[in-house]
This record gives C-alpha cells, sequence and structure tokens, in this order.
C-alpha cells in the first residue's frame, strides 16, 4: 500500500512540476520586434521613408528564354533599350523626366528605345506616396531622384566588363586552369564582327586570317555584364545554353553552359579578368 501511495505522490508531484513549468513558459515574454503580440514590438523597424530610387536595366528580348538571366542596375548601357523601374511600390504617383523631352512620364516602370538618340541624359523620377508619419514625422510624402544614363558601343571591349580574356576553372574539371575569350571576330572577307566565345569544352576562336573554330551563335545579346549566345554548335564544338555574366562591381566572370547536348548536365566556369 506505501509502495503504491508513493508512486501516486511521485506521479503527482511530476504533474505538477510540469504544469509549473508549462505556465513558467506561458509567462515568458516574447521578443520577436516584428510580432505585433511582443512586448518589445517595433511597428518602425523594417519602415522606410518615401523614396525616388530606381534601377536602370538594359532591355533583354531574350532574358525570358532562360530563368537564371539576371539584369544589373547600370548608368552604362550597351543596348539601346532601356528599363526604369522604381523601387517604391503602390505610391499614388511617379513622375519620369527623361533627358530633353518636354512631357514627362508616368508609372512604376517605363521602357524606352533610345536608338535614335544614345548621348548621355539625365533621368529624373519623382515619386508621391501616403507618408509613414509615425515613424518618420518629418517625411512629406514626396521624394526626388536624378541619375545620369550613357551608352558605350558594343566593341568598346575595354569598358564592358563581361567582355575580355578571363582565367579560371570550371567545376566539370575542377584541377584544370583554363582560359576563355568572349569578345567580337572580324571577318577577313568584310567589314562586320562577330560576337564568339572560345576556351570551353576544347573550342578556340582564331584571329581574322584563320578559322573560327567556334559556329557563332544568333540570335544573341551584349550588355554590359551579360552576355547570352542563344543557339547550337555544330561540331567540333558543341556547347548550349550558354550564359556568360559578370557581378556587379567586380572583375569576374560566371559562365554557364553545357559541353555536349541538351540532356548533358549543367556547368559553371568561374574565372577573373586578366
Amino acid at each position: 500500500m506505501n509502495k503504491i501511495l508513493l508512486v501516486v505522490m511521485l506521479l503527482l508531484s511530476i504533474i505538477t512540476l510540469t504544469m509549473l513549468n508549462s505556465c513558467r513558459d506561458n509567462e515568458d515574454p516574447c521578443q520577436d520586434p516584428r510580432n505585433p503580440e511582443c512586448e518589445n514590438y517595433n511597428p518602425c523597424l523594417d519602415a522606410k521613408q518615401v523614396s525616388a530610387r530606381f534601377h536602370i536595366y538594359e532591355y533583354s528580348q531574350f532574358h525570358s528564354l532562360d530563368p537564371n538571366w539576371v539584369n544589373y542596375d547600370t548608368d552604362t548601357s550597351v543596348m539601346s533599350g532601356i528599363v526604369f523601374n522604381a523601387l517604391e511600390t503602390n505610391a499614388q504617383s511617379y513622375t519620369w523626366y527623361i533627358g530633353n523631352e518636354t512631357q514627362p512620364r508616368s508609372g512604376p516602370s517605363v521602357t524606352i528605345d533610345f536608338s535614335n538618340n544614345r548621348t548621355p541624359k539625365r533621368i529624373r523620377l519623382i515619386v508621391h506616396k501616403e507618408p509613414n508619419l509615425r515613424c518618420f514625422p518629418n517625411d512629406d510624402g514626396i521624394d526626388t531622384v536624378d541619375r545620369m544614363l550613357y551608352f558605350v558601343n558594343y566593341l568598346d571591349t575595354a569598358n564592358i566588363p563581361v567582355l575580355g580574356t578571363f582565367k579560371g576553372v570550371s567545376n566539370r574539371n575542377p584541377n584544370q586552369e583554363m582560359t576563355i575569350k568572349i569578345g567580337f571576330h572580324k571577318w577577313a572577307s568584310g567589314s562586320s564582327y562577330h560576337r564568339f566565345i572560345s576556351g570551353l569544352n576544347g573550342c578556340k576562336a582564331y584571329n581574322s586570317s584563320g578559322i573560327l573554330g567556334f559556329r557563332l551563335f544568333t540570335p544573341w545579346e551584349v550588355n554590359m555584364r551579360s552576355f547570352l549566345p542563344n543557339g547550337e554548335l555544330t561540331p567540333p564544338c558543341t556547347l548550349f545554353n550558354v550564359i556568360c555574366r559578370s557581378p556587379e562591381n567586380t572583375d569576374s566572370i560566371y559562365v554557364q553552359y553545357k559541353p555536349d547536348g541538351r540532356d548533358s548536365a549543367l556547368y559553371l566556369f568561374k574565372g577573373v579578368k586578366i
């Protein structure tokens, strides 16, 4: 009988301790400043003042062909098609003043073709939005940002980060250093220039007096930090799904590619401009 009583008392003690701990846990204040139910909730932690900041992207008609395409903010463009994207969302109004245009444009995003006017120009955005006066009592809800836009010729390889000679390795052969070239080749028989990439999968591009061992891609795009040859090659060079990217503020290059067919693995070359 005493043993049974002892077991019952022990069980009661365990239950009581469990309940006390549970109550103590429930009494602990939550410490999430983003949770309105917590005592340290800070409604201004992620709040921002009204801003007219915007990004400038080179328009890419092929970017939708590959999910890995990346748009980079730039103040200098190879392409004539430009997209201006406001970073502020759900504003009451967006007013764009583009260069010497007499009529302003509107909307959170504006796309313009500057093919006939590639001179430097000032881009101004004015944004009106209901301010968050609780967090920013001095915000009048109006902001203005000016940026300059410049253009370079696609043959100006010295000023286009994605073009040039790069040394690095591919995860296909991580112990083998490779040198690749991305640029343009001028046919000996004419004055036209053609883009090329050499050094991957044993492919080599020669000078204009020789043979271009790497068949040219078409269609294609050259942006400041992106090079997209879209198409197929014939033997002896067979590369697919090639996208070259030069990350912002670096001399690096990332090249994704399939070396020998559409069903082969996707590899990545990483290099630095030399």
